[in-house]
């Protein structure tokens, strides 16, 4: 299954370091507070008058010197850095699309050792800030399109070839972090995306939600059949999507019982008793809703009027 069908974005997990600003100004108060009172501290032990006044200007002068640092000396450096990083990102992806439709033109030890620097930048700076799966999915990609080039490459390439060996080494290497990235990006982005489906005032928004993070793992299922992760990630989020489809369902039944609709709630509870073996429930769990679904229809046949 071709990791074409990821989406392309842009990544910037692999830029510097980047102290949210909230984080980054309280740092700075901290940092200014301590300066005021050990200036304070020295100068009242010196006695000198108004230590305070003294210690207000440098622990003022400390908080001016941070907003500079961070909004002018940093955000330059970093605007200078990104704007490095997306050249060459776009150099590797330009080179990568020019070599498929170029025949004649060979992929040197030197190209081949700049693609794999590449991507253990990226993914040194994706394990640096784990918990973010952008920088996984990034990584992933890059590998992928090493993986495909080097296949070409290989098949018109003799095995003698110092450039032969340069590019298997360079497989083995790029295949162990595929896979490493496109399973930790799997597993973060379903995760956060069930996340947000449990926190879903319906059941149908909540099946939805979960049946992206499911396309997901299958996906990934796609490139590792035999990943058993992938399989018990993958097994999980059914359960939940076919939970919220029969709760959502047996909402419906209950409030039509409620306003007197039998006839319609007995239509509800007979088409999820119909639906329960297509669902992805345990043998316990069916068994529990089909007892459930049967007294709820014998008690509205025995009390309907």
């Amino acid at each position: 299954m071709s990791s074409r069908r990821y989406s392309r974005k842009s990544s910037r997990i692999g830029g510097p370091f980047w102290l949210p600003a909230l984080s980054y100004y309280v740092l700075t108060g901290a940092v200014s507070a301590i300066v005021f009172f050990v200036i304070w501290g020295i100068l009242f032990e010196g006695g000198e008058d108004a230590p305070w006044v003294t210690a207000g200007i440098a622990g003022s002068l400390m908080v001016v010197a941070a907003v500079f640092v961070r909004e002018v000396v940093l955000r330059n450096a970093r605007r200078r850095y990104l704007s490095a990083q997306k050249r060459l990102d776009r150099n590797l992806t330009r080179y990568s699309r020019n070599r498929s439709g170029s025949r004649g033109r060979k992929l040197s030890i030197t190209e081949n050792d700049l693609m794999l620097a590449h991507i253990g930048r990226k993914a040194d700076a994706a394990d640096i800030l784990g918990g973010l799966g952008e920088g996984h999915r990034e990584v992933f990609l890059l590998c992928d399109d090493y993986l495909e080039l080097t296949a070409r490459e290989l098949g018109r390439t003799d095995v003698n070839s110092p450039r032969f060996v340069a590019m298997r080494k360079g497989r083995k290497r790029v295949k162990h972090l595929h896979r490493k990235h496109l399973l930790a990006w799997t597993e973060i982005e379903s995760r956060l995306i069930l996340e947000r489906a449990r926190r879903e005032s319906t059941s149908e928004a909540r099946a939805v939600s979960a049946a992206s993070a499911l396309e997901i793992v299958e996906e990934a299922i796609g490139h590792y059949p035999g990943e058993q992760k992938l399989l018990e990630s993958a097994e999980v989020l059914r359960e939940f999507i076919s939970t919220a489809r029969i709760a959502g369902l047996m909402d419906e039944a209950e409030s039509s019982e409620r306003e007197g609709d039998y006839e319609n709630a007995m239509s509800l509870y007979e088409n999820i008793l119909a639906r329960l073996p297509g669902e992805d429930l345990s043998e316990d769990e069916q068994w529990l809703l089909n007892e459930r679904i049967s007294e709820k229809l014998e008690e509205i046949r025995r009390n309907r009027p």
